[in-house]
């Protein structure tokens, strides 16, 4: 069963996008204390944390480099329903509140284009 969106905190949501863009958390098993992350390059360097994906649009524009051809499109179609309440009505309107979507808004289009939430 898929979480909702609004039942997952923005951690939750950050470290989703994470693991699906391949990055690995340390294999010391200790989740509750240790945050090492290592990223989806075979020679990656450990990190403390991942992405701050629902802050940033180039952590943001990374995840949706790692989508193919056809789930970019799934990922246009889910941004416009997740900036929906924004939406003035009209094409060129539509155009810039999408263009114009958070790093927050983006996170969510990403998760629900990917099958990770609904």
């Amino acid at each position: 069963m898929k979480p909702k969106l609004t039942d997952l905190t923005s951690e939750q949501k950050r470290i989703i996008c994470a693991e699906a863009c391949g990055w690995k958390r340390c294999a010391c098993g200790d989740t509750e204390h240790c945050d090492v992350w290592y990223g989806p390059a075979e020679d990656a360097t450990p990190t403390i944390g991942v992405s701050n994906y629902d802050e940033s649009l180039d952590a943001m524009a990374e995840a949706v480099g790692t989508l193919g051809i056809v789930d970019r499109r799934v990922f246009a179609e889910c941004l416009v329903k997740v900036c929906d309440g924004e939406l003035p009505g009209d094409v060129l309107g539509d155009a810039f509140v999408i263009y114009n979507a958070s790093a927050s808004q983006r996170l969510d289009a990403f998760l629900l284009a990917k099958g990770l939430a609904e």
